[in-house]
């Protein structure tokens, strides 16, 4: 039972945004094609993670994989949202240097078998980083026309941050929880993970509901 809510009804619920991106398709900007995606591949990759813990296989190469997968989507999105060339090559530099820094990882400093607590984190600030920048520099002449509620790209960024904002010190510290806290407290930790990750799809299903144009 205690595996339900972080293994089974937060990885089915990815299902809600996807359901309402899918309505809403004709009604996105480009950008939140990238959110989508990660939704699907999001999906995929916590079937595919159950699938080989059920039959006993180490799933840390998937997330491996995983981190690499999900910076670029979100890396993308962020590239489309940003009209300033100067900031969208910013970002297309983090992506390179951040995938180079993930393959350097895994092939020589962690193992593909344990959580890659270095990768996660600095994946985290860089996120947090592009969701601020983009609020910083904020389409001001859109938010003076409508409410901030009404605005589809807000809830999406707001889910983001709430996201990898919350669980960044999770990754930094993963292993650490693992093998020294009690497996009691492991469980909460990890459900308290799962619930930062349901509600940042929730608020992408308020997101993609919001599109319209």
């Amino acid at each position: 039972m205690k595996y339900i809510f972080a293994g089974i009804i937060v990885p089915a619920s990815i299902i809600i945004p996807v359901i309402t991106a899918i309505v809403k398709w004709r009604k996105w900007n480009n950008a939140f094609g990238f959110i989508f995606l990660y939704l699907c591949f999001s999906l995929a990759a916590n079937i595919a993670s159950h699938i080989m813990a059920r039959h006993g296989i180490n799933n840390m190469p998937l997330l491996h994989a995983d981190t690499i997968i999900e910076m670029l989507l979100f890396g993308f999105f962020f590239i489309k949202l940003f009209k300033e060339r100067r900031v969208r090559q910013f970002i297309g530099i983090c992506l390179v240097l951040f995938c180079l820094f993930t393959l350097i990882n895994f092939l020589f400093i962690q193992s593909i078998y344990q959580f890659n607590t270095y990768p996660r984190p600095v994946e985290a600030i860089l996120i947090i980083s592009f969701a601020l920048i983009y609020w910083w520099q904020g389409d001001f002449d859109q938010v003076s026309e409508e409410r901030w509620t009404d605005i589809p790209v807000n809830w999406i960024i707001s889910g983001i941050l709430l996201y990898f904002s919350s669980t960044m010190f999770l990754f930094i510290f993963s292993n650490y929880l693992i093998h020294q806290f009690s497996k009691q407290a492991n469980i909460f930790i990890w459900n308290l993970h799962a619930a930062m990750a349901m509600l940042m799809y929730l608020l992408f299903s308020i997101g993609f509901y919001k599109c319209r144009k």
